[in-house]
C-alpha cells in the first residue's frame, strides 16, 4: 500500500493484532508501519494517517538531518557492528563510554584521539560480544558433554594473526575481538571450530569432519573472515 502526503510518496506496511488503538511507527527507510484491529477498513487507515501528517512528516525530517549529521563522522564515519552498518560520532565527555542506538554509536571520549576511542571502544565491545559468546556456547557446551569433553572457559582479546585459539591443555579458548565486526553466523563458526581443537588438536581429516557435521553450512561464514 502507498499514501502520498504534501506530494510525497510513502510506503505503508500493515500489522493486523487484536488491540484497541491504532498505532503507526515512521522506519528508517521512511516506511509507515501501522498496527490495527483486523476489523479497521483501509480508509479509516488512511484517514488516520492523514490525521498525522505533521508529525510524520517532522519525523522524517529530523532523521534525515540526524542521518546527515552523522554520516559526516570525524575519524572513520562508518563501523560495522556484528555485520550491520552503523554511522560513528564523536563527542568528548569526562568519562569514556560508547552509545548504541539504532544505526548510530557515539564514541564519549575524553580527549579526541584514537587511543581513547579504540580504550572506548574495547570497552564496550568485549562485554558486549562476550554476552553473544555465552548464548553461542550453549549449543556447542552440549556436543562437548555429548563427547565427554570438559567445557571450555572463553576470553576475549585483540589479535593479529588468527579468529581465535585454543590451549587443549588448558580447555581455554581465546576469541579475536575483531569478531564484534562480523555477522553472528562468523562469531559461531570462529568458536564451534575452536571447540572442535578440544576434540581434534589438529587440522586433520577428522577435525574437518567434525566441524562439517555438526555445522554443516561452515564454509560461508568462513568466507566472509577476511
Amino acid at each position: 500500500m502507498k499514501i502520498l502526503l504534501d506530494n510525497q510518496e510513502f510506503n505503508v506496511e500493515i500489522e493486523r493484532k487484536r488491540i484497541k488503538n491504532m498505532y503507526l511507527r515512521v522506519r528508517l527507510d521512511r516506511t509507515l508501519f501501522i498496527t490495527a484491529h483486523p476489523s479497521v477498513p483501509q480508509h479509516q487507515i488512511e484517514a488516520f494517517i492523514e490525521s498525522r501528517k505533521m508529525w510524520i512528516l517532522k519525523t522524517i525530517q529530523k532523521e534525515t538531518q540526524r542521518e546527515a549529521q552523522n554520516r559526516k563522522g570525524l575519524n572513520g564515519p562508518i563501523l560495522f557492528l556484528l555485520g550491520e552498518k552503523k554511522y560513528v560520532r564523536y563527542e568528548l565527555s569526562k568519562r569514556s563510554h560508547v552509545l548504541l542506538d539504532d544505526d548510530i554509536i557515539t564514541f564519549y571520549v575524553p580527549e579526541m584521539n584514537d587511543k581513547e576511542i579504540m580504550k572506548a571502544f574495547q570497552n564496550f565491545a568485549k562485554p558486549y560480544l562476550m554476552k553473544i559468546l555465552e548464548i553461542q556456547r550453549v549449543r556447542w557446551d552440549h556436543v562437548m558433554e555429548m563427547y565427554r569433553v570438559e567445557l571450555p572457559s572463553i576470553k576475549i582479546r585483540m589479535m593479529t594473526s588468527k579468529w581465535g585459539s585454543c590451549l587443549v591443555g588448558k580447555s581455554e579458548i581465546t576469541m579475536n575481538l575483531s569478531l564484534i565486526h562480523y555477522p553472528l553466523e562468523c562469531i559461531d563458526y570462529v568458536l564451534w571450530h575452536e571447540y572442535v581443537h578440544l576434540i581434534v588438536p589438529n587440522h586433520s581429516k577428522r577435525f574437518y569432519d567434525l566441524l562439517a557435521h555438526h555445522m554443516p553450512e561452515y564454509k560461508k561464514a568462513k568466507d566472509k573472515l577476511v
